[in-house]
């Protein structure tokens, strides 16, 4: 396993792997049930175990985990019943509270900022407000966000991984075998991995 490696006084990190939407489909089958499903608002959000989300673009997506299990929100900025982030920003606050012990950790995907390419200028808005949120509650996260692609986001419990399903993971992983970090790069426009994660093929 290759793996992008930051120095701390522990063994245990999360896993972020990015891998071809085949593999994405085949590693869910297990736990089909468990999807985060449009129209990607808070009651299609889910808290449990093993979970997954599809079809991420101009949308964000907020992971959060202990070590249990994790919550996972889908939230399109183009539909009406998230307009006002008020209701989202006392959401996840509210499962912050519930989550929160000595292993939480966030994680943030999705957003455009090219608007050639999104329908929504609220995309990049929110992403940066789910950052901010995650910073003042002393949450550490890792975030992939902006890019031009289609991704697929799930997290399994006891793999402590989050698996990224997208379309150019094959090719890329073809050319930047010794460095996914660059990859990732590539696919998106802003990339941060903090020292509780580690990016591997």
């Amino acid at each position: 396993m290759l793996c992008i490696n930051n120095d701390r006084q522990t063994n245990f990190k999360s896993t972020i792997r990015i891998v071809n939407q085949e593999d994405f489909l085949f590693q869910i089958n297990r736990i089909f049930r468990n999807e985060v499903k449009y129209p990607w608002g808070i009651k299609e959000s889910l808290l449990c175990k093993d979970v997954y989300t599809r079809g991420v673009f101009d949308c964000g997506v907020v992971g959060i985990t202990n070590g249990t299990e994790a919550l996972l929100m889908h939230i399109c900025p183009t539909e009406p019943v998230n307009m006002g982030f008020d209701k989202i920003r006392e959401f996840i606050l509210e499962k912050i509270d519930i989550l929160r012990n000595e292993y939480i950790q966030g994680f943030i995907l999705g957003g455009k900022s090219n608007p050639l390419i999104t329908k929504s200028p609220r995309s990049m808005e929110y992403i940066n407000n789910y950052c901010e949120i995650l910073q003042k509650e002393g949450v550490p996260f890792s975030k992939l966000t902006g890019g031009n692609y289609w991704n697929d986001a799930a997290y399994f419990t006891e793999k402590d991984l989050w698996l990224i399903g997208n379309e150019r993971a094959d090719d890329l992983r073809k050319t930047f075998k010794e460095n996914p970090l660059a990859a990732a790069k590539i696919i998106f426009e802003d990339v941060k991995i903090c020292d509780l994660d580690e990016l591997c093929w």
